[in-house]
């Protein structure tokens, strides 16, 4: 019992040695307002091992670090941020020398947005209105509105049929009058049209089988395609396209959707919906669609003309 107690107290004093700095270290942040020193310190992201390195790569990581709190800052419009950072050695009472990492912040003013444009590579018009963005609201800068609104312009561009529009920004920042002026770059790419539903279906692989070919899943494909809604010939909602990939998700029966078009000779473009089905009796089943897919609820799993004959579970509806 006597030699098992100072074993354990040796590897305790051995765990504790290897637990010491190899080099000291300590950070400290002054002048902020707008966030916190909590918030600042989480922005360093500091790894664990950081007093385990030698001071160069201390000293290297430690100013690389800083550069997190100078993007947290222009995220929210201080464009005018002054950061410091200053490295004091300090020596210790066991001999050591002690890093302190001083970081001074003076924020300045937050700048405002003022122009905003959007610029389409396309002759057709422009499917949203300006004023209805955030950007043009001279609000305070935020990284957030123009995420936000990119969103809103991609979403009316999809919603016209550009499936492949491709939106990116532009931020030009007037120092002397501290605002911000965005510009909205559009390729908005062809209408796609809509052609036939291709779907195809696959069981998930069991690893401990030796046969190692996808096989077909017991989903009726033709109930699948089915459930698309948009007829052949009309221009496909980009919105509702990607929507549906959702739904088909949100079911639970799938562990992968996959869908893509591709254009046919005749200006129509074929939907290819691929999917793989989850392991018989693993799932989780509530509500399949909304009414705007003309479907409700699955109350039998083993349904013929809906998948085939799945192990017995038990369903709720919430």
């Amino acid at each position: 019992m006597i030699l098992l107690i100072c074993a354990l107290l040796f590897f305790s004093s051995i765990a504790f040695a290897d637990n010491d700095d190899k080099s000291p270290w300590s950070v400290s942040i002054e002048g902020n307002k707008i966030f916190s020193k909590f918030q600042l310190n989480e922005q360093l992201d500091i790894p664990d091992e950081f007093g385990q390195l030698d001071t160069i790569k201390q000293d290297f990581l430690m100013r690389l670090s800083s550069e997190n709190i100078k993007a947290l800052y222009y995220s929210r419009g201080y464009f005018s941020l002054d950061l410091k950072l200053e490295i004091n050695r300090e020596p210790l009472s066991n001999g050591n020398i002690q890093r302190n990492y001083d970081i001074t912040v003076s924020e300045g003013e937050c700048y405002k947005f003022n122009d905003a444009k959007i610029i389409s590579a396309g002759d057709e018009p422009i499917p949203i209105d300006l004023a209805s963005l955030k950007i043009t609201k001279h609000r305070y800068y935020n990284q957030d509105d123009i995420s936000e609104d990119l969103q809103e312009v991609q979403k009316a561009y999809r919603k016209q049929g550009n499936l492949h529009v491709y939106i990116s920004s532009e931020e030009h920042v007037d120092t002397t009058a501290k605002q911000i002026n965005v510009i909205i770059n559009v390729n908005p790419g062809p209408k796609v049209l809509m052609g036939n539903v291709i779907t195809t279906t696959q069981r998930v692989i069991n690893k401990n089988e030796k046969n190692q070919t996808p096989e077909q899943g017991l989903t009726d494909t033709s109930w699948l395609s089915s459930l698309w809604r948009i007829p052949k010939g009309e221009i496909i909602d980009g919105n509702q396209y990607f929507n549906f990939k959702s739904k088909l998700y949100s079911t639970q029966l799938f562990t992968q959707v996959k869908l893509n078009d591709s254009l046919r000779e005749d200006g129509l473009s074929d939907v290819h919906l691929d999917v793989i089905e989850r392991v018989p009796g693993e799932a989780r089943y509530g509500f399949f669609f909304e009414e705007i897919y003309g479907f409700g609820a699955m109350a039998y799993a083993d349904h013929k003309n809906f998948f085939g004959k799945f192990n017995e579970f038990s369903t709720s509806v919430q």
